[in-house]
Formats: structure tokens, sequence, C-alpha cells
């Protein structure tokens, strides 16, 4: 009756008579009468058949004389019920200490399974709103520049210089957008990353002009550089960011003003933590990020890098910015430490492997620079009505003949009656009615003179097969991006009719 009352079964197995026994309570689990003698058959034929591996790999962990501890598989009722077991198995001993069994109790635990998933999703769309509040936040913020700016260039109150001035403020702003794009699509694993060698302390005497408005006039910068040898071997734009991350975070700390140090050095340093395995300790660069802030309370250091964790107020920020930035330090076989105090500031510790120069030089080609064309017959696809325009500008003002298609199936009409007059075919990849991807198949197909490349605002994704080896633009691109492929692929259109 208790293990009815709680879901149980139980079973055993005595080696020496090749005998098992059930409970009734493991009969009932199964869905099946007491009657029917036990068996391993007979329990095989109802375990779901996509958990058949998992009993046949605890089988053997047993018949090895290992304990099992909630392990977990589905049975399969005959009324079609699928319900979850959670398994132990203990082995029996006798007196002389020879295995002479098992014993094995079941739990049904669908309920608690359906609980932990009904759970898991609230979470999940907790950390949605809030992700969803801190994106709003910040873009709201670099849209009302864009806008602002927008609006002072149309009116006729603008000289020379605030014109200059406005059409900055709008690039920088643009570019904000598109790094916290990135940063969403790094934390969801969208973006590749490209390593080189790099130069740490360089970096920073390059960011030091970007970094200084990001902290605004109430906090100082100061870089503090121990060390001319800081080679790692990363990707650039994504330890930038890092950067960046650190020194939002540093500046959100400090509300009332304060101070902000970036100090470099290098050695045979030993990061203090356990996830640095000992056979990767040796020379390491160290980046700490050292501010005059309120500090963090101790209860809430351990958490300072976990997803959408924050402490600032609902929509005053993601949760992902030293979320992402672990991530990008852990990849590149480094890692991040936190030490701070509330009242007296915050100190975030970045060690990356060092590198000798020599050791990753670039290949160097023998092949001559290809002149970039800057005539040529362009079909752009592209489906979003702005951006189709503005790419079109782009184009024609540097002298390509543009024809415009809306989707894939617009495309290939296009392609028709142009009757073998387009160079090259730039297309977005999700379109409506026909994408990028199933474009290129046609184009391989019908028109396989035709130079093709993709743009797309995914940053980073591999699409397979043979797209991946097709040009492709990362939105938002600049207009020496796009020229750069556009006009080589001109250039080697143009080649290809004269040869």
């Amino acid at each position: 009756m208790a293990q009815r009352v709680a879901r149980l079964g139980s079973w055993t197995w005595d080696i020496g008579r090749d005998a098992i026994e059930w409970s009734s309570g493991l009969y009932e689990l199964l869905g099946l009468r007491e009657d029917e003698p036990a068996s391993e058959e007979l329990f095989d034929r109802h375990v779901h058949p996509q958990d058949l591996e998992i009993l046949a790999s605890l089988r053997r962990e047993i018949q090895d004389g290992r304990s099992i501890y909630g392990r977990e598989f589905r049975i399969l009722q005959p009324s079609g019920r699928i319900i979850t077991l959670a398994a132990d198995v203990r082995s029996q001993c006798n007196e002389r200490g020879e295995l002479v069994g098992f014993r094995g109790v079941v739990q049904d635990v669908t309920r608690r399974k359906a609980l932990e998933e009904q759970l898991r999703h609230a979470q999940k769309m907790e950390a949605v709103g809030t992700l969803a509040g801190g994106v709003a936040h910040d873009f709201n913020n670099y849209l009302m520049v864009i806008s602002a700016h927008a609006e002072h260039l149309r009116s006729g109150r603008r000289t020379e210089d605030s014109g200059r001035a406005a059409l900055e403020a709008i690039s920088k702003a643009c570019a904000r957008c598109a790094s916290l794009t990135q940063q969403l699509l790094m934390f969801s694993r969208k973006r590749n990353s490209l390593p080189v060698v790099v130069d740490l302390a360089d970096l920073l005497v390059r960011l030091e002009p970007m970094l200084r408005p990001i902290l605004g006039e109430l906090c100082s910068l100061r870089l503090q550089l121990e060390t001319t040898a800081a080679h790692v071997f990363v990707d650039r734009a994504l330890v930038e960011q890092c950067v960046v991350n650190m020194v939002v975070n540093a500046r959100d700390a400090m509300p009332d003003g304060g101070s902000v140090s970036l100090v470099l050095d290098a050695g045979e340093l030993e990061p203090p933590l356990p996830s640095v395995q000992p056979d990767n300790l040796g020379s390491f660069v160290r980046l700490r990020c050292v501010d005059t802030g309120v500090g963090i309370p101790a209860e809430h250091q351990g958490r300072v890098f976990e997803p959408f964790f924050t402490t600032k107020e609902p929509g005053q920020g993601t949760g992902l910015g030293l979320a992402t930035t672990y991530g990008i330090i852990d990849e590149a076989g480094g890692c991040i430490t936190v030490d701070s105090e509330v009242g007296r500031g915050t100190c975030f510790s970045v060690f990356l492997p060092q590198v000798e120069t020599k050791e990753y030089r670039a290949p160097v080609s023998d092949v001559a620079p290809v002149r970039r064309a800057t005539t040529g017959t362009i079909l752009l696809v592209e489906d979003v009505t702005e951006v189709r325009e503005v790419i079109q500008l782009q184009l024609t003002e540097e002298g390509f003949d543009v024809i415009a298609a809306e989707h894939g199936r617009a495309a290939l009409d296009a392609l028709e009656a142009a009757d073998g007059e387009v160079d090259v075919v730039l297309s977005d990849v999700v379109m409506p009615v026909m994408g990028g991807i199933e474009l290129g198949g046609h184009l391989r197909r019908r028109y396989p003179g035709i130079r093709f490349a993709l743009m797309t605002g995914f940053c980073g994704e591999s699409l397979g097969g043979e797209a991946d080896a097709v040009p492709m633009l990362r939105k938002p691109f600049t207009t020496n991006e796009l020229l750069s492929v556009v006009g080589t692929l001109c250039t080697q259109a143009e080649q290809a009719k004269s040869g």
C-alpha cells in the first residue's frame, strides 16, 4: 500500500537462482497484471524505444557491480500513457563479500518532471522579460540620439560644424546598436570568433579615446601599462567588447562619479580559478578593471557572471554584459574573477594565455591583390524597402547599375528579363516567397556565370552547405565593405567575360 501511495515499485535479482521478483507496485507502474511472470524481456517491452540504450547502459553498470542512483528512463504503458521512472539499484553481498544479487527501487517522477519543466518555462519567460526590458532601454536611448540629430539635420538651424557633429553622433549610435546586437548573438553563441594575435597594450591605447566618452564627465580613466609583452590569441573585436562591458559596468557603479583604472601586466601568473587546469597554467596576461564605485555585496558576487542577473532597476540593463564577457574570455582559454567590497569599489581581473607573436604569423600570399571594379550591373534582392533603397543608393553613387527585387522569385524574373546583363546578384538570406539560399541554388543551375553574394543580419552564424563558400556581408555593413565585395565580384565577372 505504501509503495502505491508513493508511486514506488521494487524488484530483486538473485544471481544464484537467476530469479527476478517484482513488487505489486512495480506491476502497477508498468500497467501489467501481477499474474504475468517477471522477466527482463517483459520489462524491456514496456521501456520507451528511445530509452532502451539508457537501460542497456544501466544494466552494464549493474553487472560491473556498481550501484545506481536516480537514473531516469521512460515507460510506455499498455494504455499508451508514458511515465518517467527514476531507478536506484544497490548490490547485495554475502558474508564473504561475494556479489549475490541486486535490489532496486523505481519511482514515478512524471509529475515532478512536469513541474520542473513548468518552472524552467516560467524562469525562461522571466529572463526574456528582463532581457526585453534591458534591450528596449538601450535601443531607445540610441534611437533617441539618432532621431534627435536627424531632426537637427533637417532643420534650417544647422551649421557646417554642427551638421558634421550630428552625423558623427548618428554613426556612433548606430555602432553601439550593432554592438548590442552582437553582444546578444555572442551570448547565444551565434557569432563565430576570428582569433588573431593581439597586443593588449596597443588595443587599450587605441580604445582609450572611445572609453572616455562612455564614462562621462564625472568619471576619470587611467591606463596603467606595466608590460610591453602582452600578446594574446583572441578575437580583437570580442576582447574590445569585454573591455567596454567592464568599463560600462564600472560607470554604472559610480553614479556620483569616481575613477576607473585599466591595469595591464603579464608573467608567471596563477589564475585563482579551479576551472583553469594545471596543464594550462604558465605565462598569462592579466587585465584588471578597477573602479571606486559602490561595490558588490558578498551574496551577489557569486552570481555576477550569470546570464540576466542584474542589480539594476528594471529596464536599466540586460544582465548580459558580464555574462557575455565571461563567455568570450572562457572561449579564449582564459578566465575572469571579481574582487569587491561594498563602499570600496570592485576589481575585475581577466587572465588570458600569453603567446609569442612568431607562433601565429599569418601566411604570406603570393597572389597580387585583385583590382576592384567600380562599374557593372548588380541585381539587389532585399525584402525590406528601406534597406533596399539605401544599398541601391550606395551602389549607384559609386557608378554601378542596380536592378532591385524584393524576393528570390522576383529576382529570377528580373534575371530572365535582363537577358545576361547582370554581373552580380547580392541577396538577403531571409525573405518571403524565396530566400537567398534557395535563390543561390537556382543561380548555380541556371546562371552559373553570375557572381553571387549574401547579406544577413544574423552575425556570424554558419548557413551550412555550399552557402558557407559564398561571400557574406554582415549587417550593418559599411559602404567600404559593400563596395569591396561587390567590386571584387564584378572584377571577376569582367575577367571571365574577357577570358
